[in-house]
């Protein structure tokens, strides 16, 4: 079970009130990781949460306001299953599936400090 807050929280940390409209993550070991990046190429970056119980997974979020408002219908514990491109979202009322992508133009690095 993933709690839905948790998700919540990662996505309005880069999401910046609509400024990032995609994000690459990379789950794996309690972790996701995720790259942005707005359509300028001018703001950029990469945040990371732990101790969430995700798939291991590499996927695209091309459409994070969908993602937001998927999130916004379901209750706080969700079950998350993903298959190549497509992640399942399901709590006791909705069984939702999302497209992802799972490749990505390159991303500019973050390692400028």
């Amino acid at each position: 079970m993933v709690q839905k807050q948790v998700l919540s929280n990662l996505i309005s940390k880069y999401y910046l009130n609509g400024e990032i409209k995609s994000s690459k993550w990379k789950c794996s070991d309690g972790c996701i990781n995720a790259k942005f990046i707005n359509n300028s190429r001018i703001v950029f970056g990469e945040i990371s949460t732990k101790n969430i119980n995700f798939p291991p997974s590499e996927i695209i979020i091309w459409n994070t306001e969908k993602i937001l408002k998927i999130l916004n219908i379901l209750d706080n514990e969700l079950l998350i299953d993903i298959k190549r491109d497509k992640i399942n979202l399901q709590d006791t009322n909705y069984n939702v599936t999302y497209q992802v992508g799972t490749d990505h133009p390159p991303l500019p690095s973050t390692n400028f400090i």
